[in-house]
């Protein structure tokens, strides 16, 4: 049973267990909008599509200023990012890397790495209002990845738990450490 949402976007029901899975995606960019987060940071949204269809797409602020001269309608590229599958909602991808697709070579799968039963811990430095954007930016990436592990936010005062709990695995450490930076990022027992 589908129905077309808000955005005439055809709903269905979509499997979930993608849900978290991180992805790389080829298609032609559809539309591109640059919106703005209560910050007033920068990020961007659009559809890419491919023969087989079309899905959202997100790029936070750190990503969207990085990739953000590629993002131009029908531009053809390779996006690289977390699947986030959501009921009744079309599906999107939190892009963490975007490429010219004429620039890919194949690449050989690895399985992804589990995380079951771990601890992620979140090291944040710096100035009070740079802390708090970077908590908000690594929340909003932890709520597209709900789970069952743990997770402590570590700044100079001391640790916090955060009442999201998350789905650890290679995606949501990719789009963390993008955030935070390679050392501020680790998977404890």
């Amino acid at each position: 049973m589908s129905s077309d949402d808000d955005q005439g976007y055809q709903k269905a029901a979509y499997d979930k267990s993608f849900d978290g899975k991180r992805i790389k995606l080829g298609g032609i960019i559809n539309s591109v909008e640059r919106k703005f987060t209560k910050r007033g940071d920068s990020m961007g949204v659009g559809v890419v599509e491919d023969l087989y269809g079309q899905i959202q797409y997100v790029l936070y602020s750190r990503s969207f200023e990085q990739y953000r001269d590629m993002l131009k309608e029908n531009a053809i590229v390779v996006m690289e990012g977390t699947l986030v599958v959501r009921d009744d909602e079309m599906p999107k991808i939190n892009v963490f890397a975007v490429h010219p697709l004429e620039k890919q070579e194949v690449v050989e799968v690895k399985p992804v790495a589990t995380y079951e039963g771990k601890t992620l811990r979140l090291t944040v430095h710096g100035a009070k209002n740079e802390i708090m954007s970077l908590v908000k930016e690594a929340r909003n990436i932890i709520s597209s990845n709900k789970g069952r592990s743990r997770v402590f936010f570590v700044f100079d005062w001391g640790t916090a738990e955060t009442p999201e709990k998350a789905e650890i695995g290679d995606a949501l450490l990719a789009d963390l450490k993008t955030v935070l930076g390679r050392a501020n990022v680790e998977v404890t027992e």
